[in-house]
């Protein structure tokens, strides 16, 4: 009889809370928005770093397409933590749903088989 391999991690991340930010939380939960984004964004990149290992390790992301898309996700991160200073709460929540209304309409679509 023939052992099986070990599983090996996929690095997917399938929709979990992540995508749903603590800015749109109800006001009654006593969180600062700004921080709350900020503790949420951190948490996604650790969990693209992770997935991205498992990625490179496997030779599926090729380095001549992944070097320029990180110095973009660097440049967007920077001016995003600067934007972040200036927003207001306000202007940040609804910057924040506009975001999430679009990945659930787009998930509503591939689900259906549409896009």
């Amino acid at each position: 009889m023939q052992a099986l391999p070990p599983p090996t991690p996929t690095g997917h991340s399938q929709g979990d809370a992540s995508q749903v930010p603590s800015p749109l939380r109800p006001p009654e939960e006593p969180q600062a928005a700004k921080a709350s984004t900020t503790t949420s964004n951190f948490m996604i990149g650790v969990t693209a770093a992770a997935s991205a290992g498992i990625y490179f390790s496997r030779g599926d992301i090729p380095p001549l397409i992944a070097a320029p898309v990180a110095l973009g996700i660097l440049i967007g991160a920077l001016v995003g933590a600067r934007l972040l200073a200036r927003l207001s709460n306000r202007i940040l929540r609804i910057v924040f749903l506009a975001v999430i209304v679009v990945a659930a309409v787009e998930m509503v679509l591939r689900g259906l088989g549409i896009a």
